[in-house]
């Protein structure tokens, strides 16, 4: 049927206002159960071997005396696993293992694991496991990787080069060669620990039905599903991950790690539940980081300040193993073509193995360390033109109905305005004479703006949500999504979305996230700015539904047409005789009643209107819409 509008704009009571978090007090009182808290009967601890060695040849592996040791119940080596590697970003990309296969790659690679009563016996099952190792030549610079000579860390990677990424648009080498400016720099950027107060971990159950039930601290419960029935080797309806809080994130865990599978193996074999976490140590060292880059940029422009092209060749430390570096090179090289208007464009970024421990993803998933760059270069050429390093952004900013060299569609755009925000605020007047630089202290003014995606397929072809809503008897409303909170406020928004839908206080509305089983897809979970968006419309769609029929059902007994009719508070009234009215108890008792009657249970799907794309080339309109920010600082 034809939909029936939900509140919007002016008339909004819920959306828009800042109310506690829907799950505060339950944070608050510590009453909030994460996987770290998970407590299973008869539950074994698990730890894992770790390679001492950068690089090395596995000869032999003993764990007899492990195996014997009192109170050990599981040892487990590449022998006990499928030998399937993660295959997050798909072929090529997959090359990590759950335990390694012949040889190690990093410190801290996964060797052999043990499960047993406590944490003290596993500990002492790791140090009686005996591991032969043949020492290896390693290489821990991306540019001394890619020399020719230089040892190969994967068989069949030449030069160590585990992706070349191409970003390419309009004529740049003319621009370059005929431009009256051309400005070229190199900078280099650091890995980052993403540092979440509660490490990568889970608790695994193996049941006799053969199905694996894991509580695991993810940001992305379907990704983190599929990855295990792969790494497993079981069909994707044998695994299921329920919902536990997160103890943050920060893009970390939007991807499974060894610890998971490791800790599914255990189970299986130990015919108990396993509980595996990483040490502080192991988080730092073998839970991943963001990649660190050496970035060389051209830019090319009029005397006026109008940019030409810009290019700009990166080499990003992958670490040993393939997580999500591929893609986050390609989304940071649409990143660096597509801030400030460039109407020609070439960016490389070359994936480079080395033998460290592996890059993730984190916050801003690769633009970060672009947009340092750039910004740090749009300086350089303002101070080279004699220009004022704001009067410059603004005369390149991105605008509405632009179309960006990777063919990002810009609908609507504040980026102007965000510029000329910053800068008012940061100095009541950024163009006044600069202070007086007496005596020691020194005062600096730096502005600096962003574009981002708003979801985005950007690394595998869904970028989709569902939600389940029901009515219940007493009028409140239960919304189900497989969307992760990390965090971020992500129940909360969802809530207050359903909420001003449906006309109901917010107290009204409960909802359940994550659980494989129960709820709907979520092709991401908590990443790439995407939930309040994405999964936010697929509740909107499913809330709106659910009004229609509660409006339906109450137009009958209130004698009224559905068009007349609207929710407040939980009370269905006549718009022009709001004391014809009744509670959104009364209608939904209703509804599922009254013969012939149903019950409301509504779902709805909501994926983006945006374009699949050539992963190599990275071109098409990858994102709903594209956000924009500027920050401005004053340093002392």
């Amino acid at each position: 049927g034809a939909m029936v509008d939900a509140p919007m704009g002016d008339d909004l009571s819920v959306v828009g206002q800042s109310p506690p978090k829907v799950d505060g007090k339950i944070l608050l009182t510590g009453e909030a159960r994460y996987s770290f808290d998970v407590q299973l009967p008869r539950m074994l601890h698990g730890k894992v071997l770790r390679s001492p060695h950068p690089h090395a040849r596995i000869l032999k592996i003993d764990t007899s005396r492990a195996e014997r040791l009192p109170g050990v119940k599981a040892v487990i080596t590449a022998e006990d696993t499928p030998k399937i590697p993660y295959h997050f970003l798909g072929h090529p990309h997959e090359d990590k293992f759950p335990l390694a296969i012949d040889r190690v790659r990093f410190i801290g690679d996964e060797v052999a694991a043990v499960a047993a009563v406590d944490e003290d016996t596993a500990e002492e099952a790791l140090s009686l496991i005996e591991v032969e190792y043949e020492p290896l030549p390693a290489v821990f610079d991306p540019a001394e990787a890619v020399q020719p000579g230089a040892p190969l860390i994967h068989d069949g990677k030449e030069k160590n080069i585990s992706a070349h990424v191409v970003r390419e648009a309009g004529d740049w080498e003319e621009a370059m060669r005929t431009a009256p400016v051309v400005i070229e720099d190199r900078f280099t950027t650091q890995p980052v620990a993403q540092t979440p107060l509660e490490t990568h971990g889970c608790v695994a159950q193996y049941d006799a039905s053969g199905r694996y039930t894991f509580w695991a601290s993810t940001q992305a419960s379907d990704l983190l599903r599929r990855e295990l029935a792969n790494a497993l080797g079981v069909p994707l309806g044998r695994v299921r991950v329920v919902e536990v809080f997160i103890g943050g994130g920060f893009g970390g865990k939007s991807k499974g790690g060894a610890s998971e599978a490791l800790a599914g193996l255990l189970a299986k074999k130990s015919g108990r539940p396993v509980r595996l976490f990483l040490s502080r140590q192991e988080e730092f060292t073998t839970s991943g980081h963001r990649s660190a880059l050496s970035i060389r940029m051209w830019t090319a422009a009029k005397k006026d300040g109008t940019l030409l092209a810009r290019r700009a060749e990166s080499y990003v430390d992958n670490g040993a193993y393939n997580n999500v570096t591929p893609a986050t090179t390609g989304v940071g090289g649409s990143i660096c073509v597509s801030l400030y208007r460039v109407p020609a464009a070439r960016y490389d970024g070359y994936v480079v193995y080395t033998n460290k421990s592996w890059a993730n993803a984190f916050r801003g998933f690769g633009g970060p360390q672009l947009v340092f760059a750039v910004e740090t270069q749009m300086d350089k050429l303002a101070e080279e033109l004699g220009m004022d390093p704001l009067a410059l952004r603004v005369k390149n900013s991105n605008q509405p109905g632009d179309v960006t060299p990777v063919g990002w569609e810009i609908g609507t755009c504040g980026l102007q305005e965000c510029i000329e925000k910053a800068a008012a605020e940061i100095d009541l007047g950024w163009k006044k004479t600069k202070r007086p630089e007496t005596g020691p202290v020194k005062r600096g003014r730096g502005l600096a703006a962003m574009i981002y995606t708003v979801g985005a397929r950007a690394y595998w072809d869904a970028d989709c949500a569902g939600a389940f809503l029901k009515i219940h008897d007493d009028g409140s409303a239960s919304v189900i999504t497989g969307t992760v909170d990390c965090g971020q406020g992500a129940k909360t928004v969802l809530t207050q979305i359903a909420a001003e839908t449906l006309g109901m206080n917010l107290d009204d509305v409960r909802i359940y996230t994550m659980d494989t089983e129960g709820a709907p897809m979520d092709s991401r979970g908590a990443s790439a700015s995407s939930v309040t968006f994405i999964s936010g419309n697929a509740v909107y769609y499913a809330a709106r539904q659910a009004r229609e029929r509660l409006l339906g059902v109450a137009a009958e007994k209130l004698e009224a047409d559905p068009k007349d009719l609207d929710i407040r508070e939980s009370r269905v009234f006549v718009r022009s005789t709001p004391e014809r009215s009744m509670t959104l108890g009364e209608v939904a008792e209703m509804s599922t009643y009254r013969q012939g009657g149903e019950a409301i249970l509504e779902s709805a799907h909501y994926d983006t209107p945006t374009e699949f794309i050539d992963h190599m080339t990275g071109t098409g309109n990858i994102s709903p819409c594209y956000s924009f920010a500027a920050h401005a600082a004053e340093v002392e």
